[in-house]
């Protein structure tokens, strides 16, 4: 029907795990689902051998991803989400990833980070176990947690120009997991005015037509009566 595959435009286009490949699969079959802010995901739990930056964590429980509705997970050029977030907001109670590399002395220190790339084209950098001093100089300034959830912490409050917004203060997360800048309603909406901003649903359909257009219309389209298209 029409809709597993709108739901399944995603996985066409992207990478996928195959359990039946893999002699250190261990089945699961919890199921589950998940709201993100731009899109969401459902599917089932699994255990395997993973591996990322040439550190392998062994019987990590991971989610398979089924059903991805929406055009957010169309468009990204990742084909999976390593969740860096605490345990106590992991769905179904699955340990993550990263818990699992410290506890078994993977890497030399509890901490990881991110090198974002100001030039157009440039490559980021993920480090675990450290930091790449190459990437800055000076030292870091630490800022407690408010939360153990996210990585949530106190923000005193953000300007455009003259503009100053979340007056007394408010909670910020630094979220590595998605590159949109969330907010309460009202502020966001003066943000966005001020700075031009596109919507998130008018910005990702743009660009997944742009990308990928062609090939929706090959593998996708051609599939699907004129009845069940319009």
């Amino acid at each position: 029907p029409y809709t597993t595959l709108f739901r399944s435009i995603a996985c066409l286009l992207h990478s996928k795990y195959d359990s039946s490949k893999s002699s250190t699969y261990v089945a699961n079959g919890t199921k589950y689902s998940i709201q993100y802010g731009s899109g969401s995901c459902s599917g089932f739990m699994s255990s395997d051998k993973v591996t990322v930056g040439g550190l392998t964590v062994a019987s990590q429980g991971f989610a398979e991803v089924t059903k991805e509705p929406g055009v957010a997970f169309i468009a990204a050029h990742f084909d999976g989400i390593l969740g860096l977030g605490f345990k106590s907001i992991a769905v179904t109670g699955a340990v993550p990833w990263w818990y699992h590399a410290v506890d078994q002395q993977l890497v030399q220190e509890p901490v990881f980070a991110f090198y974002l790339n100001r030039k157009a084209g440039g490559d980021g950098e993920l480090l675990l176990g450290g930091v790449d001093e190459a990437h800055y100089t000076g030292a870091f300034h630490y800022v407690p947690l408010t939360n153990e959830t996210y990585w949530e912490f106190a923000m005193d409050g953000v300007a455009v120009g003259v503009d100053k917004y979340c007056a007394g203060g408010c909670h910020a997360i630094a979220d590595s997991g998605t590159s949109l800048l969330a907010g309460p309603k009202e502020a966001v909406t003066l943000i966005n005015a001020a700075i031009g901003a596109v919507g998130v649903f008018d910005g990702e359909c743009k660009q997944v037509i742009e990308e990928y257009g062609p090939e929706i219309i090959d593998k996708v389209l051609t599939k699907l009566s004129p009845l069940q298209i319009c």
